[in-house]
């Protein structure tokens, strides 16, 4: 590999082939996780997943009920203007009033519906990526292992004969994570470093 001299004569000289592909197995090493620690992340996204949705369905169920509540009002409301009880402008104001806040409840509830445990996706498919960019690290091939790159970074620069890029998030976290004193040790999995990142039972 070299520098494609588009802009201006470059004075670096290539880099060879086995070298570069050295350097991309060792950067995704760097942000791979052995299958014993994905598994357990996995399973705290799990279980989180699992506590949000019995809140999400408790509060869901709160709205439901202040909706019925102001069903009745709004039909309360109109029986008191047939009755002449209250004015006209009494009652448009008071049914907009009554209206709108239905109307934002109902979107609250639309956005339950449409969100769901979809905020943990995410985090689910970059530890499942953890785990494949390991694999791919020892026994991927050179072609497989480029596109795999591309996934945790950008910015790509080959500069003084090595590889150079900007690491997306969570993956320049994960590298930091790698750093910590005894990391995928037999204490690593309980320590604070570890059990934050998805355990809601530390």
């Amino acid at each position: 590999m070299r520098c494609t001299k588009r802009k201006s004569p470059c004075p670096a000289r290539y880099t060879r082939e086995e070298e570069a592909d050295r350097q991309v197995r060792e950067i995704l090493k760097g942000v791979s996780l052995p299958p014993a620690l994905a598994a357990d992340a996995l399973d705290n996204i799990k279980k989180d997943k699992t506590k949000a949705a019995q809140a999400g369905e408790e509060a869901a169920q709160n709205l439901r009920d202040k909706l019925v509540i102001l069903t009745d009002q709004l039909g309360q409301l109109l029986d008191l203007v047939l009755q002449g009880s209250i004015t006209q402008p009494e009652y448009a104001h008071k049914k907009a009033q009554l209206v709108n806040d239905k109307k934002e409840i109902e979107n609250k509830l639309a956005a339950f519906a449409r969100e769901g445990s979809i905020r943990f996706e995410p985090l689910k498919r970059f530890y499942e990526l953890c785990v494949v960019v390991g694999e791919s690290a020892v026994a991927g091939s050179s072609s497989d292992n480029l596109q795999i790159m591309r996934k945790i970074g950008s910015n790509f620069l080959l500069g003084g004969k090595k590889i150079k890029l900007n690491f997306n998030f969570p993956s320049e976290e994960l590298r930091q994570l790698r750093a910590e004193p005894g990391f995928c040790g037999p204490d690593f999995r309980v320590s604070k470093n570890w059990r934050p990142q998805g355990d809601s039972n530390p």
